[in-house]
């Protein structure tokens, strides 16, 4: 039996969103493309968040809730699915009420985390998002695509006051390469934009 529940988080956007976001189509344009997509995000979106899991625990004296088994949340054009989620609150009530006397401080995803938001995805084995520093980070073996165009890398961090993003790679020792890998194909996003314009547009209409 699947839980949904719309009130929870009702405040909150997606933060894991913010990796599916991060990718530019250019190496060059990669700063600027991450800062214009942060510039529409807020932890106080009026846009409602939907979870669904196959369970929910909640844990009132930890001020945590845990949504386990085949875990998708929704918000607007974004979705993220994870094994787990687990989301810590402050203030009054269970997390189960209504979310006005409530402020998350974190949330934390385990289990092949996969967000799809605007036609890109980003892909990790774990994300946490820290609400007192604003700062989302994406692990384990990272995977940022936009079309044909993809990086790799073993860690995404990024800080949503500033903008600023940073994929990084961990030494070979730990399991990573030491270096970030990346694919881009010039004009391979704006091919796509156009098939699906014209996939879109309605057919001349002669009589």
């Amino acid at each position: 039996m699947r839980i949904e529940l719309f009130r929870l988080l009702s405040r909150l956007a997606i933060p894991v969103a913010v990796a599916a976001l991060s990718i530019a189509p250019v190496p060059a344009a990669q700063a600027q493309a991450v800062s214009d997509a942060f510039s529409n995000l807020s932890v106080e979106s009026d846009k409602p968040v939907k979870i669904e899991a196959d369970q929910l625990e909640v844990f009132d004296d930890q001020k945590a809730a845990v949504f386990s088994g085949n875990v998708i949340v929704r918000q607007g054009n974004t979705t993220m699915r994870t094994s787990e989620l687990k989301v810590y609150y402050q203030g009054e009530g269970a997390a189960t009420e209504d979310a006005t006397g409530q402020r998350v401080s974190k949330l934390e995803a385990t289990g092949e985390v996969v967000v799809i938001a605007e036609g890109q995805k980003a892909t990790g084995d774990w994300a946490v998002f820290e609400m007192a520093t604003q700062e989302v980070r994406l692990g384990g073996k990272v995977v940022l695509t936009q079309g044909q165009n993809v990086l790799r890398g073993t860690e995404l961090v990024v800080n949503l006051e500033t903008g600023q993003s940073k994929l990084v790679s961990a030494e070979q020792t730990t399991g990573g390469t030491g270096r970030v890998q990346g694919l881009f194909i010039p004009g391979a996003m704006g091919q796509k934009q156009e098939k699906s314009q014209d996939r879109d547009a309605p057919a001349d209409q002669t009589n």
